[in-house]
């Protein structure tokens, strides 16, 4: 999971060898999760710039 530090959007983060893929969550509505901080805790999260 990483988290864009401006905007709180979270994104999904796969990587495997040399291939990886970076995609908003989004929820069963189709709009983008925006929790920030409050995931912090309870899953592995990175915060960044994106």
């Amino acid at each position: 999971m990483v988290v864009d530090k401006n905007t709180e959007v979270n994104y999904f983060f796969v990587k495997s060898g040399y291939a990886g893929g970076l995609t908003p969550l989004l929820d069963e509505d189709g709009n983008t999760v925006i929790t920030g901080q409050d995931l912090k805790g309870w899953l592995y999260v990175t915060y960044c710039n994106l």
